[in-house]
């Protein structure tokens, strides 16, 4: 037999063995499950890290959101207490009863005390020191004797929610601690409460005699109203005193952080640059600890928060035994490999179709890009030069002349409007419309769109009534307010009879704006409301075939609206009139 011969007869045996059902079936089904298998449980090892990321992430931005609330808090005090000063309540029974208020022994107990120190010259500050020690005896304090004559002092003259016993153990708070002095002068600078940037060791106030523990001292600068305030040096030399809120490390971060920590068996350690500043919770088993760090920033100052957390509780039983799980069921049971290749293709196909839609979006920011400079700029152009021509900057032209030009004129800003109109529609579609928001006047705002239509308003023969506050600050995108304000009054100008009545309004609440533009015009019926706030959408009535619309500017004043956290009604009859109301958000920022 020759090799040739040799070689094709093993092959055809070869392939006779393997097509035999009882060998080549299962071994093609066990190789296929146990390869599908694996990939499946690989996807749920993922997912279980994924799981596992997100529950520690979550936690970690809620501690996040805790320390600043609870510093805000803290900060608020501090801000109240110069208030107080400047507000020229200045004694210790004052004090007292200002910092009594806040209730701190059970609302704050980590704070030790509420202080108010004042600026002096090193006379004022000798007489101050003189008279402490004649009522506090032996505690002998005295100035330092390393500043010079016309350096300042600032020291702790009120003291709450302890008396006087406690300025002696709190000694003087002189410009001679680094951390101190840096935190007044960035409080200075900045003109806003400032935390010290490295520990401070108080005593603690039920235990005079203990040790100090690791603290913060909180100083909010109270300067002298009546001097100018504009720039860090204008406030140096103002300054007369800081307000302060010394606290315990441990308390405040226990009582932040403790519950969390003992429900999730999870240890935290934190750090204000070196110095560890706190730690407590449960530490958890070696074999089952996830390390995790983050850096919260605060005022300029950085916290290091080390956390230990427990696997066993971040994920559930199921979650953690599911890769092994999946792994021995699909080996075991051959239905799941329909159900992989279902994930698989469907995952194909998730991606396909978002790179799709990352292609359409392309697209449509490049028509976007080349509608708003090939359409918009051109038309621009044009009704430029049309209007220098209307008023006489080419010669003389007859009335004829003039009458085809205004026409032009018009029909050129109507284009306008219709693109300018499809260009916000399209951006409102893709998403791209990013507020920018400030602080202004809506009462102003709309008195300038009114001031804009009162042509419009002459030609259409009505009468324009408007009720409007002297001031309504609101904080919110001017531009977008502006559309919508002009989107709902020419509505009403368009859909009111000549001799009939438009009136604006704006009221204000606590918390919301209500601008309401009501008219005596054509109405609504109540079926066709519901069309008013679709895109392209124009409601046949006696005044539609009169007016131009390119039935978008309802729905961009809805959806400009709800950007804002606004909400739009509705309420009309037929012939009767019709009354928009928006509600719109204050959110007039705190500065």
């Amino acid at each position: 037999m020759t090799p040739l011969a040799r070689t094709k007869k093993f092959g055809y045996t070869r392939l006779r063995l393997l097509s035999r059902p009882v060998i080549a079936l299962p071994l093609i089904v066990f190789l296929v499950f146990a390869t599908a298998s694996v990939v499946a449980s690989t996807f749920a090892k993922d997912t279980l890290d994924s799981t596992r990321d997100r529950a520690i992430e979550r936690r970690a931005q809620e501690d996040s959101l805790k320390l600043s609330s609870n510093l805000s808090a803290y900060e608020l005090i501090a801000s109240g207490g110069a208030g107080l000063i400047n507000a020229g309540s200045s004694s210790q029974e004052s004090w007292g009863s200002f910092v009594g208020a806040y209730n701190i022994t059970t609302d704050f107990p980590s704070i030790n005390a509420v202080t108010y120190a004042e600026v002096m010259d090193r006379d004022r500050a000798q007489a101050f020191i003189d008279e402490r020690n004649s009522v506090n005896g032996s505690d002998g304090l005295s100035l330092s004797s390393s500043k010079s004559d016309n350096d300042p002092y600032i020291l702790v003259k009120y003291v709450a929610p302890d008396t006087e016993a406690f300025v002696s153990r709190l000694g003087i708070d002189e410009y001679t601690y680094a951390a101190r002095k840096q935190a007044i002068e960035q409080a200075i600078e900045q003109n806003k409460p400032i935390l010290t940037s490295l520990p401070e060791f108080l005593k603690p106030n039920d235990d005079p005699d203990g040790a100090p523990q690791p603290g913060f001292i909180l100083f909010a600068p109270i300067f002298d109203q009546t001097k100018p305030l504009s720039t860090p040096e204008e406030r140096n030399a103002a300054l007369i005193g800081t307000s302060n809120v010394s606290f315990r490390a441990s308390k405040f971060f226990d009582s932040i952080y403790a519950a969390s920590e003992k429900q999730t068996r999870s240890y935290l350690t934190v750090y204000q640059g070196t110095n560890k500043v706190y730690e407590g919770g449960v530490h958890p088993t070696a074999f089952d600890m996830v390390h995790y760090t983050q850096t919260i920033r605060y005022e300029g100052q950085a916290f290091t928060y080390d956390y230990e957390f427990s696997n066993s509780d971040l994920l559930t039983l199921i979650e953690r035994d599911r890769p092994i799980v999946v792994l021995v069921s699909g080996i075991l049971l051959g239905g799941l490999l329909a159900i992989i290749m279902l994930f698989s293709i469907r995952a194909r196909l998730h991606r396909v179709s978002s790179e799709k839609e990352r292609e359409i979006q392309n697209a449509k920011d490049e028509l976007l890009s080349l509608a708003s400079h090939q359409l918009r700029t051109p038309a621009t152009g044009v009704k430029q030069y049309v209007g220098m021509v209307l008023q006489g900057f080419a010669g003389d032209i007859t009335a004829q002349q003039k009458d085809f030009l205004q026409k032009a004129y018009d029909s050129n800003d109507r284009q306008l409007h219709i693109i300018n109109d499809i260009l916000h529609l399209a951006k409102l579609d893709a998403g791209r419309i990013v507020l920018s928001k400030t602080t202004f006047d809506l009462s102003e705002l709309i008195v300038s769109v009114l001031e804009e239509q009162s042509e419009a308003i002459h030609e259409a023969e009505i009468t324009l009534l408007h009720r409007l506050p002297k001031q309504a600050e609101v904080y919110a995108d001017a531009h977008m307010m502006r559309m919508v304000v002009e989107n709902l009054v020419t509505n009403a100008i368009k859909y009111t009879h000549p001799g009939g009545q438009v009136t604006v309004s704006l009221k204000s609440s606590s918390s919301n704006y209500d601008f309401i533009v009501k008219d005596t015009g054509v109405g609504i019926a109540d079926d066709d409301v519901d069309k008013l706030f679709k895109q392209f959408s124009r409601i046949d009535n006696e005044r539609s075939h009169l007016v131009s619309g390119t039935g978008v500017g309802l729905y961009l004043v809805k959806n400009l609206v709800e950007l804002h956290g606004g909400d739009v009604s509705v309420k009309s009859k037929p012939s009767k009139g019709t009354t928009f109301t928006v509600t719109l958000p204050r959110e007039v920022p705190n500065l």
